[in-house]
Parts: structure tokens; C-alpha cells; sequence
């Protein structure tokens, strides 16, 4: 005997329509399928082919020696920059906007993370840039251009407090120290 859906209505038992147990089959055949579609992409992820639509994902510290903190801005080297500095295209760069004691637009230094280096511990993580005038507050305005400048932006603070803030202009560093 063939086995059936049943619904239950008003204690009554009525077999289930074959429109809702059809719609059950298509769904369950349709994620199957879409997940047997997408599991050859799972292995193209974790590849190291550099075509591949979503990065690698490391996960690695951004406080050099000094101890600054917060990291605010990120930067992505673009193909096609100069090769001989310490920038490579891939190189990804971190600004922090707070010093090793927490207070904001304190920070001194601009962090380069080689994704093939792996991951930095805690005061560990490589230092690009490291100003000697402190504070200078890196913020969310950081950028490579393919010519090989870093462009970085300023918001300082005497005391980490908005009321001794100083707004500064953008500065250009060369890549080639």
C-alpha cells in the first residue's frame, strides 16, 4: 500500500493535495541541486587562484610594537605598482587612529599586511609608516595610487578628546624610503 501525506482538519484526516506535496519535492530538489551546483566552488575558494571572485580571508592582528590601536583605514596596493619598494600589488594597508593607550587621533603608524606572510600577533604586525611627530591620527582616508604614493589623511588630537582637535591636510609618502 502506497503511503500518503495526510492533513488534519477539524479532527478529520484528509489526504494531503498533491500541489502542496509537489511544491515540498521541487524545493527540496531545487536546494539539493543548487547545492551539488555550488560545491565545486567551494574548493575554487580556498585555492590560491588569483581570478577567483572572493579573496582569502586571513584574519591577523594590526598592533605594531608601539601598541597603536583602532585600525580605521584600509588600502589595497593595485596591480601594476612600481616593484622595488616595500609595497607589492595584493599588499593591503592599515591605519591606526588611536596610540597604545586608547585615546583617539593619537595613532602614529600605518600597518602593511602581506597576505602571504600570514598572520601577525599582537604587537607584531609590520609597520609601512610610523610618524616620529605625535599625534597624528591616521583616519579613514587612505589610499595606494598605482604610481606608488600613499595618500593618508589626519585628524589629530592633543588628549584624544574632539575638543583639541586639529584637522590636517592629506599627506603624500612615497613608497621608496
Amino acid at each position: 500500500m502506497k503511503q500518503r501525506e495526510l492533513e488534519c482538519h477539524d479532527k478529520a484526516i484528509y489526504p494531503a493535495p498533491a500541489r502542496k506535496r509537489n511544491l515540498k519535492r521541487f524545493v527540496c530538489y531545487g536546494l539539493f541541486g543548487a547545492a551539488m551546483a555550488l560545491f565545486p566552488l567551494r574548493a575554487w575558494a580556498d585555492s590560491d587562484d588569483p581570478k577567483r571572485f572572493i579573496p582569502r580571508i586571513l584574519v591577523s592582528s594590526t598592533i605594531p610594537a608601539n601598541g597603536d590601536l583602532n585600525p580605521y583605514g584600509i588600502a589595497f596596493v593595485p596591480p601594476g605598482f612600481p616593484a622595488g619598494g616595500p609595497l607589492r600589488p595584493g599588499d593591503v594597508l592599515v591605519s591606526n587612529f588611536n596610540n597604545s593607550t586608547n585615546l583617539q587621533g593619537t595613532g602614529t603608524t600605518i600597518i602593511n599586511f602581506t597576505p602571504s606572510s600570514g598572520v601577525a600577533a599582537d604587537g607584531t604586525a609590520s609597520v609601512f609608516f610610523q610618524g616620529t611627530t605625535p599625534p597624528l591620527g591616521f583616519t579613514l582616508a587612505l589610499g595606494v595610487l598605482q604610481r606608488g604614493f600613499v595618500i593618508v589623511g589626519n585628524v589629530t588630537t592633543t588628549d584624544g578628546k574632539s575638543d583639541t582637535r586639529q584637522v590636517r591636510c592629506f599627506s603624500l609618502t612615497s613608497t621608496e624610503h
